[in-house]
């Protein structure tokens, strides 16, 4: 993707438009507080920082998300990638700290989410999604859209952020299968991924167990946390993962239930440091 202005509100012209598109709201290339609420909502989808702003991370995670895009935008030509462990391993390991919840849900920040902790708000995240009904046959988008607005309308009165998933379990008549689950968190796993990788470009030569640390990192605090943890991106720099242990920590005042994700982040950063004095195979990942 070409490299693109920094949006905030007060942005008007092509590229406000553009992000409209990605959004699904009103194209008005205008970036007022009804755009600004979206992109934070987007952003918190996408586990980025939700500061209403759209910069290069931001950028980053709607690549591939523009309709057209534009002429002059050549193919990327390389897609960042992980190890086949790490890609193989990630399902189970994210589910153990986020469980799996096959319908939609609010979230304890009251956002519409669904799979692994996978956020479908707005609503235009919800509709390409594999939704099947209950009978098996698949879901159409009206039937997408209506579900997805009765969680909206019934989250203050049901108070449904804080009773958590089960609350909305008798609301829902839709559901991802096992299958259209993995499906939503590769396609978030491919997006971290392709942020990460261009702030650390020697990404794919990290150990399997530094990326997966990383890349639970990411799915807890966004694919940008780079911007938040500047002593852990400095230790990453040179590949310095016994040094980047000490530093991947989750503030577990701020983010409740990170306690064990935390210990494994640790854990899987220190089995990269032996990894590389051991001349272990990079692509081999140990349990954790």
């Amino acid at each position: 993707m070409s490299i693109r202005p920094l949006l905030a509100v007060g942005s008007r012209g092509p590229d406000v438009v553009c992000w409209q598109r990605v959004l699904g709201v009103a194209t008005d290339g205008v970036f007022g507080p009804n755009t600004a609420r979206a992109t934070r909502a987007w952003q918190e989808a996408h586990h980025l920082k939700a500061d209403g702003k759209v910069g290069p991370a931001t950028w980053g995670a709607a690549e591939g998300a523009f309709v057209p895009p534009p002429p002059s935008t050549p193919p990327p030509a390389h897609t960042a990638k992980a190890w086949p462990s790490v890609m193989e391993t990630f399902v189970r390991f994210s589910a153990e700290f986020e469980g799996v919840i096959s319908w939609m849900y609010a979230d304890s920040k009251g956002f519409t989410t669904i799979g692994i902790g996978c956020l479908i708000d707005p609503l235009s995240l919800a509709l390409p999604l594999p939704f099947l009904r209950a009978d098996g046959t698949p879901a159409s988008q009206a039937d997408i859209t209506a579900e997805w607005q009765l969680i909206e309308r019934m989250k203050v009165p049901d108070d449904l952020a804080r009773l958590g998933a089960k609350a909305s379990k008798r609301l829902c008549f839709l559901h991802l299968s096992p299958t259209g689950i993995e499906q939503v968190v590769a396609q978030r796993l491919a997006a971290n991924i392709r942020i990460i990788a261009r702030r650390f470009p020697d990404f794919e030569a990290w150990p399997a167990p530094g990326q997966l640390s990383i890349l639970s990192l990411a799915w807890a605090c966004g694919a940008g946390f780079y911007e938040d943890y500047p002593k852990l991106s400095a230790a990453l720099d040179p590949k310095d993962f016994a040094e980047a242990a000490l530093h991947v920590d989750i503030n577990e005042k701020k983010t409740k239930g990170v306690h064990l994700r935390n210990l494994a982040n640790v854990a899987l950063l220190k089995q990269a440091a032996e990894s590389v004095a051991q001349g272990r195979d990079p692509g081999v990942l140990l349990p954790v």
